[in-house]
């Protein structure tokens, strides 16, 4: 009585199996599939990472480009001063780098690679903002 209310089991085997059916349709990427996910990825590390990282260099680079006797700048070390003079492909130390000598305060000049720039601010930008300035007269009086 009661196995009659089951369904036989050979109605349940009859049936395929789900995995049975996808094994048995064709890749839609031609044998190919296993690929997709990792070019996926790798373009997405193209437009996330690299393609971000080499604007960044690419604006860098027309940066130290553009610097010009009395600009502002601002070296990796934290030192602010002015250039005042700049030596191209010094040969010696600084193994055929550009040299730029900068005046960080009245009569003290120093000597930095122009890759240790990590900021310029042109002399139409201003030489200092007004903080600075009250600071310079306050030690000044």
């Amino acid at each position: 009585m009661i196995l009659a209310m089951i369904p036989s089991f050979s109605m349940l085997t009859a049936m395929p199996s789900a995995s049975f059916l996808l094994a048995q349709q064709p890749d839609p990427f031609g044998g190919w599939g296993f690929f997709v996910p990792i070019i996926l990825m790798f373009i997405l590390f193209w437009f996330l990472l690299i393609r971000p990282a080499q604007k960044r260099e690419k604006e860098r680079q027309q940066m130290l480009a553009s610097i010009r006797k009395h600009d502002e700048v601002i070296t990796a070390g934290g030192i602010i001063g002015r250039v005042v003079g700049i030596q191209e492909k010094a040969e010696g130390i600084a193994g055929g780098e550009d040299v730029l000598r900068i005046e960080v305060d009245d009569g003290t000049h120093l000597r930095v690679l122009r890759s240790m720039i990590i900021k310029v601010r042109g002399k139409e930008d201003g030489s200092g903002s007004k903080s600075d300035q009250s600071a310079a007269d306050s030690k000044k009086s």
